[in-house]
């Protein structure tokens, strides 16, 4: 009798500890199942834009890679509104002044105004860095 009490509690013990760390134990297995994301860098397009210097024309050209997680529904977000994202790239640069961009420290500040703009955009996942390929003032 005592076997059958000590058996029963033993299964009963099983199944609750099966019960309660199921989930962290899937999550484990999965983490070592599906591989990590990785970084991407997709290109975000070539911009020529007019600075709002007073009293000179002065104009910016830049080229802009994105870098985001491998991911299919953020690539596919950042194709289907490829029009609003130049958009608030352009809105952005366009309200600068060559003083703006004179030192690192404010072309750096420009690149997370511009990453700060995009992410407020988009729905399925964020720009983590974004790059200048070239970047002329003229």
């Amino acid at each position: 009798m005592l076997k059958k009490i000590l058996v029963a509690v033993l299964a009963l013990v099983i199944i609750i500890l099966g019960v309660v760390f199921r989930a962290p134990l899937v999550a484990a297995v999965r983490g070592l199942i599906s591989p990590a994301p990785t970084l991407v860098l997709s290109p975000g397009g070539d911009f020529t834009v007019n600075l709002i210097d007073p009293g000179m024309r002065r104009y910016l050209r830049v080229e802009i890679s994105l870098q985001h997680l491998s991911s299919g529904a953020l690539t596919r977000e950042l194709a289907a509104r490829e029009p609003e994202i130049r958009h608030t790239m352009i809105k952005v640069l366009r309200a600068k002044t060559v003083e703006d961009l004179t030192t690192t420290e404010k072309v750096e500040s420009l690149l997370q105004e511009l990453l700060a703009a995009l992410n407020a955009l988009l729905e399925q996942g964020e720009i983590t860095n974004i790059f200048f390929v070239n970047f002329v003032i003229q």
